[in-house]
């Protein structure tokens, strides 16, 4: 159900994706859990591609704090990477990258390489910015190898 609303995301499928995000209400009702943080971030990838970055980041601010505390980092990581998209887009160019930092430090070990691919040119442009500096070793070759995957998947789409 998730992949639908990022493939209707992308089409710009906007009434559906809001249809589908006013569905569930109910369970973002319920609280907290791994699939109300998954419902979230389409929710701020939604506000995202309407400009409203500043709704992205005040939704994702709980969201990051709970997946945080409890260990999620499979979930953890894209919230970083939305708020970093976000923050970028404010012009709060710093905080963006601190954030990608972050999640190339949470990720290297367990190698979550599509986690960055999926979204999309913005992080790639923020992984190049964080790259241009003095990285530690294992993040700088992590680093390299996921914008690999971006050059791949660019040679593909041409």
């Amino acid at each position: 159900m998730l992949w639908r609303s990022k493939v209707l995301l992308e089409q710009g499928d906007f009434q559906a994706v809001s249809a589908w995000l006013e569905s569930l209400l109910p369970l973002l009702q319920r609280g907290p859990s791994l699939q109300s943080e998954e419902v979230q971030m389409v929710q701020a990838r939604f506000y995202q591609l309407q400009g409203k970055h500043s709704q992205a980041l005040a939704l994702l601010e709980p969201v990051v704090l709970g997946a945080e505390a409890s260990g999620r980092y499979g979930n953890l990581i894209p919230l970083l990477l939305l708020q970093a998209i976000s923050l970028d887009a404010q012009g709060q160019s710093e905080a963006a990258l601190e954030r990608v930092g972050k999640c190339l430090r949470l990720a290297q070990p367990e190698r979550y390489l599509m986690k960055f691919r999926d979204e999309g040119p913005q992080v790639e442009k923020l992984i190049r910015t964080l790259r241009a500096r003095e990285l530690a070793q294992p993040i700088q070759a992590y680093a390299d190898e996921i914008l690999q995957i971006f050059t791949a998947r660019s040679a593909l789409a041409a």
